[in-house]
């Protein structure tokens, strides 16, 4: 419940354990990071806190940004805390500027928060109200409905908001008593944003009819923070069920949920584990139209091989089980090389593993001259291939599907070129004809497959 007047003793219970970490504030300036910079600074010379700093994001969009920073900057030396300053750039005229801060902000803080640093943040009662009323109007889930948490993680460190149970008027009242001086954003009253819309016109509406409304809805968000904290440990179980991972040596490593245990469940608990999955790998969410194409996908026959791809991410079905991943970048062009042990890097591909063997049974021999690197999604794809050491020939895909090679790889498994012939499959074996004499040493050839989140 809300308390009548907001005194520093009301941050004790939740920074004084705390007591040994930086404390860092986000101040933009404003009414809400001023109150909650001085409150802070009045705890640590009563010595509950230790350390305290600030920082200061400039978005570079209002001509009164510089006189914003310089007022922070002003706080600061008056109040003896260090003070650092983040300026970025957003795109003035790009789609939801709103959206944009908030990200370059939370960016700039994460990048900026080390392993003991609590950075802390402002939000009070109405901007909880103010922002279940927004993703309610977005159509988020339960999980967006539980708005803003009271703490998170953020980059290597932890984000708190100790005023979330205090009205705005509460703030007001403290600030005005303290004689605190702060700066108002202009653009806090342009009706062209959607906060600012729900914020002047659909909540004073609501507060004639409702006083205390921005409590109700504060409270329902902590409701639907609980209900999506219980969807969260249902769908632990599941993925707990639902992960496997692969015996081949090429998808060592990927992300892979097996869908059979949850085939006979209802959609909801389906979608429910897809974004619980995708969320604990750090995978941008898909939204529902995606999601349902998701569901789809993972629900379709078994020797069906399908893919969905968003935001430069890809989930593909092979084998009925779903693999996660990076959208790989095209192979590029390698050149031609002399084969020699070690390890050469592919571009946009991982790397070649090259290592001199004598014991294996059918190596690369070594006097080959200038070799290449091709690809099929480069048309390069033998009519036939036969491996030293067994019986006949094989199409290209029929190697690969007996290998377990699948289908997103396949196109970009590296081949072995000399001349016009291919001379060696990475992983898989070498050519007929191509193979050192068992008196000789020769090379062991092994793919290293790009890494699952597209970086190698």
């Amino acid at each position: 419940m809300a308390v009548t007047e907001l005194t520093p003793d009301h941050l004790k219970p939740l920074l004084a354990p705390l007591h040994e970490r930086r404390f860092v504030v986000a101040l933009s300036g404003g009414l809400d990071s001023v109150v909650l910079l001085e409150l802070m600074q009045r705890l640590r010379s009563e010595g509950v806190i230790a350390r305290l700093s600030a920082l200061h994001v400039n978005h570079q969009l209002s001509p009164n940004a510089l006189d914003w920073e310089q007022h922070c900057r002003a706080l600061c030396e008056r109040w003896q805390v260090p003070l650092e300053t983040v300026p970025v750039t957003l795109d003035a005229r790009g789609a939801n500027l709103e959206e944009q801060a908030r990200e370059a902000r939370y960016e700039a803080m994460a990048q900026h928060c080390g392993a003991n640093d609590c950075f802390l943040l402002a939000h009070h009662q109405q901007d909880q109200a103010e922002t279940l009323l927004y993703r309610l109007v977005r159509g988020s889930g339960a999980r967006g409905l539980g708005s803003i948490p009271r703490r998170r993680q953020l980059g290597a460190g932890e984000l708190l908001r100790p005023l979330l149970d205090h009205s705005r008027s509460q703030l007001l009242d403290y600030g005005k008593s303290r004689d605190l001086r702060w700066v108002e954003d202009e653009s806090n009253r342009s009706l062209r944003f959607d906060r600012n819309y729900l914020r002047h016109r659909v909540l004073p509406a609501f507060r004639q009819r409702w006083p205390d409304i921005d409590s109700r809805l504060a409270r329902q968000a902590q409701r639907m923070a609980g209900d999506a904290e219980l969807l969260d440990q249902l769908a632990a179980l599941d993925l707990a069920a639902s992960q496997v991972s692969s015996p081949d040596a090429w998808l060592s490593g990927y992300p892979m949920l097996s869908w059979q245990p949850l085939r006979e469940q209802s959609p909801s608990r389906q979608r429910n584990l897809l974004r619980f999955w995708l969320r604990q790998l750090g995978v941008a969410v898909p939204g529902e139209a995606l999601c349902e194409q998701l569901l789809a996908l993972a629900n379709s026959r078994v020797d069906a091989n399908p893919c969905v791809q968003w935001q430069g991410w890809e989930i593909n079905r092979y084998r009925g089980v779903l693999v996660v991943h990076k959208r790989f970048a095209p192979p590029g062009e390698s050149g031609t090389f002399f084969l020699r042990e070690g390890d050469l890097a592919l571009v946009n591909n991982g790397q070649l593993r090259v290592r001199q063997a004598s014991l294996q049974k059918h190596r690369l021999c070594t006097d080959l001259g200038p070799l290449r690197i091709g690809y099929r999604c480069d048309g390069f794809e033998p009519e036939r291939i036969k491996l030293a050491g067994r019986r006949g020939s094989k199409s290209y895909k029929k190697l690969m599907q007996e290998q377990g090679v699948p289908p997103w790889l396949r196109d970009r498994w590296p081949l072995l070129i000399c001349g016009t012939e291919l001379v060696a499959v990475p992983s898989i074996g070498v050519l007929e004809g191509f193979s050192a004499p068992s008196e000789e040493e020769g090379f062991e050839l092994v793919w290293q497959v790009p890494k699952w989140g597209g970086s190698d």
